[in-house]
């Protein structure tokens, strides 16, 4: 073979060779290709889910923004971490629940989770504005001798010192805090003042914080308002109305005691009248003068009546309206609560001794004194004992009024139902 013919059979074979390779290498780099395309496509759709999940949850970026730090670096940083914690997992959740890959149960999973951190959120990011206001509230309360402490049932204040040392401390950043769940899911912070290290740990759930702040009036402080007379006559005056006054109230004519005074004075004035006429100086002057004297010496008109009589007629209405508590009789009217009512009647003298000796909860015997205070006293049967009280407030207050216009005060042992009366020495 000459090397023409020996160099076209090496092209021949070569040509056939790469043909070979050609037809052997094609199907892979068309799969190469495809794989990259296939890649890309997932670049994209991994770009859609991220910038969804961005958006589903664009509401804690802007939230983080909007914080406003406390002062109180380690609880901020905290509600910071945990924020952002929320973020990126509820983020994760999102993504796989609008995947292509997704089922039912990624979507649930997402939406359950969105509900729980909104909700968490709306406890982390509340509760420190609400208890700075709990604790201005507090401490305008004790300024103004209006706060009102927890007396137990054996007459002794209760001290609360280490959870109002620990609110006193997340207050100015004095508090060791960790911020946390608890067994149910939910947000709360707990620990102790720095000042009382060893004290035991104080616990807040901050929903069940807020919730009772909410149910409370805006406080879980019991503070009296400024004028709780007015607020009480007030009340009293829609228990005592039209209906149970004319049932107790009974009008007297005093004797007059210048009748002899009165005819002497009035028959010289008839005789002047007689003798001169009404047009003469000296009757002119004389009915004057008589005029001024009858408007000096009045006969009288008092409201008079039983007292034992009325005060079962409003102890009796107090009790059939106060099941439940005390009763709104106007719409949008004040209605003072029990703990404030007690409180004052307290101040005022009605509740110094009360004749109660019950069994409590736990079998114990307890005989309660007069200085204990709503919120500590637990005899089921204490709203009776402020019906006693309060109807004769208001017997006192409204109805004995003499003919002098003094008011005849009572003190009164209570005891369910009523008890003893005595006469006050003043």
């Amino acid at each position: 073979m000459s090397y023409r013919e020996a160099k076209v059979a090496r092209d021949q074979s070569q040509m056939i060779k790469a043909g070979r390779f050609a037809s052997a290498v094609d199907p892979f780099v068309k799969g190469l290709k495809g794989l990259g395309e296939n890649q890309k496509k997932k670049q994209v759709e991994l770009q859609k889910l991220r910038k969804g999940a961005a958006q589903a949850t664009q509401g804690y970026s802007n939230l983080l923004a909007k914080y406003k730090k406390t002062g109180r670096a380690n609880l901020d940083e905290q509600v910071v971490k945990q924020i952002e914690n929320m973020a990126r997992d509820e983020a994760k959740l999102y993504m796989d629940s609008v995947s292509p890959e997704a089922d039912e149960d990624a979507l649930f999973k997402w939406q359950t989770r969105n509900a729980q951190n909104l909700a968490g959120l709306m406890d982390l990011t509340t509760f420190i504005g609400t208890l700075d206001k709990d604790l201005d509230f507090r401490d305008q309360g004790i300024k103004d001798n209006r706060l009102i402490p927890s007396i137990g049932e054996d007459g002794n204040e209760i001290e609360f010192t280490n959870a109002e040392e620990f609110k006193n401390g997340l207050g100015i950043g004095a508090s060791e805090v960790t911020l946390d769940k608890d067994a149910n899911g939910q947000w709360q912070v707990r620990g102790r003042s720095i000042n009382t290290p060893n004290a035991d740990e104080t616990v807040i759930n901050l929903r069940q914080y807020s919730e009772d702040i909410k149910n409370n009036g805006g406080t879980l402080y019991n503070v009296m308002d400024e004028d709780m007379e007015t607020q009480v006559d007030a009340y009293g005056g829609q228990v005592v109305d039209e209906d149970i006054m004319s049932r107790i109230e009974v009008k007297y004519q005093s004797q007059d005691q210048f009748a002899d005074k009165r005819a002497e004075l009035s028959q010289e004035l008839a005789d002047i009248k007689k003798d001169k006429g009404v047009n003469s100086p000296e009757w002119i002057a004389e009915n004057k003068k008589f005029k001024k004297w009858k408007t000096d010496h009045p006969k009288m008109t008092y409201t008079q009546a039983d007292k034992d009589e009325a005060y079962d007629i409003i102890r009796n209405k107090l009790e059939e309206d106060s099941s439940g508590g005390l009763k709104s009789y106007k719409k949008d009217s004040v209605v003072p609560k029990e703990a404030h009512l007690w409180k004052f009647l307290q101040d005022q003298g009605y509740i110094e001794e009360i004749d109660d000796i019950y069994e409590n909860a736990n079998g114990d015997i307890v005989d309660v004194t007069g200085s204990v205070s709503w919120d500590q006293y637990n005899d089921p049967r204490k709203m009776e004992y402020l019906n006693d009280a309060y109807a004769q407030y208001l017997l006192d207050k409204s109805i004995m009024k003499g003919e002098t216009g003094s008011t005849v005060k009572k003190k009164r042992v209570f005891g369910a139902g009523g008890g003893k009366t005595m006469t006050r020495p003043f």
